[in-house]
């Protein structure tokens, strides 16, 4: 990777720990594990036989955990960038 694209990756990484701070971000986590933890409840009701309303439960359940792992992916990139720019930085 480039400096540059090491400086980009840690500073996305920077935002997205910033964005989870706000108001917004601790809402929309907040959001998210509320609405994993009703589709694993709904999951324990529904009816086995009703492929439409197991897909609708499997999607409500995945899409917030997908989303929120993207951005813990970010945070974690980040990290790992300003590691790598700090050895960068060291080694000349």
């Amino acid at each position: 990777m480039t400096e540059d694209t090491l400086f980009n990756a840690a500073k996305l990484g920077v935002d997205v720990e910033r964005f989870f701070s706000s108001p917004v971000g601790r809402y929309l986590k907040a959001k998210a594990e509320k609405d994993s933890l009703e589709a694993i409840y709904a999951m324990k009701t529904v009816d086995i036989n009703d492929p439409v309303a197991c897909r609708k439960i499997q999607d409500d359940l995945n899409t917030p955990d997908k989303i929120l792992r993207w951005l813990n992916e970010m945070v974690e990139e980040g990290r790992a960038s300003e590691y790598q720019l700090r050895e960068l930085e060291q080694s000349t």
